[in-house]
């Protein structure tokens, strides 16, 4: 798998999913209502995904060297 999609759908599909639902599932067992408790994991999230989104976009370049930089070195052990 490309590492970029890899990366990506951590930090986009992956985390935000498990804190929604482990945020979720914890304040329902303390006794907090679902709905309130939805809301605040739902602004909570885009708040990350902003910070992450501007984050992605600064740091793209440097990810491309990197994952380049790997490739070549396999390549070099390889032959």
């Amino acid at each position: 798998m490309d590492p970029k999609k890899l990366i990506y759908a951590t930090f986009y599909i992956i985390g935000p999913l498990l804190y929604f639902t482990a945020y979720t599932t914890i304040q329902y067992f303390n006794g907090a209502p679902i709905g309130e408790t939805m809301s605040d994991a739902l602004s909570i999230i885009a708040l990350y995904l902003i910070g992450v989104s501007i984050l992605w976009l600064f740091t793209m370049d440097k990810l491309e060297q990197a994952i380049e930089a790997d490739r070549k070195a396999k390549q070099a052990d390889q032959n």
